[in-house]
């Protein structure tokens, strides 16, 4: 019974424990349920409220801007200021870092090409230099040349004075001009020497010294009974050499030493720079002593530029009437230059325009003689034609640019004189002065009469600046025949 007993009451646990389970999963099914359904319904609460608190947000924002854009309306130009300010901080701040990028990068630049910036500072250095140089005032030089012109103390209005730089140093020659003589200065070392002074015009029909630009080169001129002289000078004025032609055809070389050897026509040519184009010391000397002590101090600077920008352009319209488009004057000076036919390239041409008009002279020097050609009327006439150099120390002739002014110079046994021609060559008086001190006039007519120095002086253009017509023939045959047909 008691067996029994415990059989049931174990069978009753175990049902229990089969029971337990599944009422437990159960239990946690409907929990997990109840969560599920729970969960979902509170997430559905959240999106309503969300939606409503969006909805209320919307229209409390679309009430803001709607009030904003009342307030716009009213207050439109605070606004505008508002706005400007903004932008020009904004602004500031974009420059503020702009700049200090800028900086940076100069600063870089600085650091890494510190050699280029120093050669680019000492090129601008030198070319300010190089202009006070060209500006600056009263040099060591120039104050010592202003105490020898004082202390010359010319008083004569005829005495002109000028500075020629031809050796290609800073300082240059001061040149004083009497009319009767010359004389010319170098300063060195605290000092003035005189190279030459009161070198006489006139005697042996010398006219002075000539020199080539940008050559340390001098020549003078003169005659002697039987021909003429070139002698040949160093910038310092020593003499180098001398070469002759005698009125026979016979040339001669002397050396410094004296020594002499003769030699043929072509090496007098080149060795007296037949063919090449000088200056006259007399075109250089053309201020009075008020005017070159002033140049000197410094004061004349502005002038002397409109002088050399004056003659620049001068030469510029000379080379432009030279290269003009052919005319009818041209094809005849072709025609002419083809029928003289010189085949020697000693020959030398050019183009002069003297008389103002559209129309130049063919100039033809062959070395030995001058022609002068000039067209008229479908012909070209000769107005000097093989007019010998050497015959009584005739040098040919010169002129003054401008100026409808031929002038030619010559000697004679007693003195030298002065022809002046008009611009068809046609003698309108000569002036002679005679080694013992006269001076004569002589008219077309060959009237004579006896006048001053001073009318000599002024009759002759003794202090007028002259250019030799050697100057302007410098083309050979080719050459003057393309400037023509250009």
């Amino acid at each position: 019974m008691e067996n029994k007993e415990n059989n049931i009451q174990n069978q009753e646990e175990k049902i229990k424990k089969g029971l337990s389970v599944p009422v437990v999963v159960i239990i946690l099914s409907i929990v997990l349920v109840i969560g599920i359904v729970g969960g979902f319904l509170l997430s559905e609460n959240d999106n309503i409220f969300n939606k409503k608190e969006t909805q209320l947000n919307s229209n409390n924002n679309n009430k803001f801007q709607s009030q904003t854009a009342f307030n716009t309306d009213n207050n439109i130009e605070e606004d505008s200021e508002e706005e400007n300010t903004a932008k020009q901080s904004v602004n500031k701040e974009k420059n503020a870092v702009i700049t200090d990028k800028d900086n940076k990068e100069t600063t870089f630049n600085t650091d890494n090409n510190i050699e280029d910036d120093g050669e680019e500072k000492n090129t601008a250095k030198s070319s300010v230099n190089k202009e006070n140089k060209e500006t600056q005032k009263t040099t060591e030089y120039a104050k010592y040349y202003i105490d020898k012109i004082k202390e010359l103390n010319y008083v004569d209005d005829s005495t002109k004075y000028g500075l020629l730089s031809i050796d290609k140093s800073d300082i240059p020659y001061l040149i004083v001009d009497t009319g009767e003589d010359l004389s010319i200065y170098k300063f060195n070392k605290n000092t003035v020497v005189g190279l030459k002074e009161r070198d006489s015009y006139g005697t042996h029909g010398r006219d002075g010294y000539d020199y080539i630009e940008g050559k340390n080169i001098m020549r003078d001129y003169c005659t002697f009974e039987e021909g003429y002289i070139y002698e040949i000078y160093d910038e310092l004025f020593n003499l180098e050499y001398s070469v002759e032609c005698t009125f026979d055809g016979q040339y001669k070389y002397t050396d410094k030493s004296g020594e002499k050897k003769v030699i043929t026509e072509e090496e007098f040519n080149k060795l007296s720079y037949k063919n090449s184009t000088f200056k006259h010391l007399r075109e250089i000397t053309n201020k009075d002593e008020e005017e070159i002590i002033k140049f000197l101090e410094g004061d004349m600077k502005t002038t002397s530029n409109i002088e050399d920008t004056t003659n620049n352009t001068v030469v510029t319209n000379k080379e432009n009437k030279e290269t003009q488009k052919t005319t009818e004057y041209a094809k005849y000076y072709i025609d002419k230059i083809k029928e003289l036919n010189y085949v020697d390239d000693s020959t030398k041409y050019g183009l002069l325009s003297i008389d103002k008009s559209d129309i130049p002279y063919l100039i033809v020097d062959t070395g030995e003689d001058l022609s002068i050609y000039k067209f008229n009327k479908n012909t070209v006439v000769g107005l000097k034609e093989r007019d010998s150099y050497g015959t009584h120390g005739r040098d040919g002739y010169d002129y003054i640019e401008g100026k409808n002014i031929m002038r030619d110079y010559c000697t004679f046994e007693e003195g030298y004189i002065y022809e002046i021609y008009d611009e068809l060559f046609n003698l309108e008086y000569s002036v002679e002065c005679t080694f013992d001190g006269q001076y004569k006039y002589t008219d077309k007519s060959g009237e004579k009469k006896v006048i001053t120095e001073e009318e000599f002086n002024k009759l002759s253009y003794k202090n007028s600046t002259f250019k030799h017509l050697r100057e302007i023939a410098n083309k050979n045959k080719e050459e003057i025949i393309k400037s023509l047909e250009n």
